[in-house]
């Protein structure tokens, strides 16, 4: 997928079934990108899906955590968010929109 000046955003397909559900030969396992500006080294980001992004959003902020991107829609229609944990630690989240 293209990005403009930041490159290219490749998926990483695998060829059999996939853990998102997808058809046999279609599932996405992951994705890579160059590095953006002002990120001190390259790093992994690990995504778990939730059902309800805007509410599991919400529960990071209650939790003591907090939203380093907020929600946005990715390609398939669902919704990506980065977010850190009480201690620090940087995770992902995909999902739908609820409401």
């Amino acid at each position: 997928m293209a990005l403009g000046d930041m490159g290219t955003y490749e998926f990483l397909r695998h060829t059999g079934h996939a853990p998102d559900g997808s058809p046999m030969g279609r599932g996405i396992l992951g994705a890579v990108m160059p590095m953006m500006p002002g990120v001190p080294m390259p790093h992994w980001t690990f995504y778990f899906r939730v059902p309800d992004i805007d509410a599991a959003a919400t529960l990071i902020g209650a939790s003591g955590g907090g939203i380093v991107q907020p929600p946005i829609e990715i390609p398939g229609g669902d919704y990506s968010l980065v977010a850190t944990d009480p201690a620090g630690a940087v995770f992902g989240l995909v999902g739908s929109r609820k409401g």
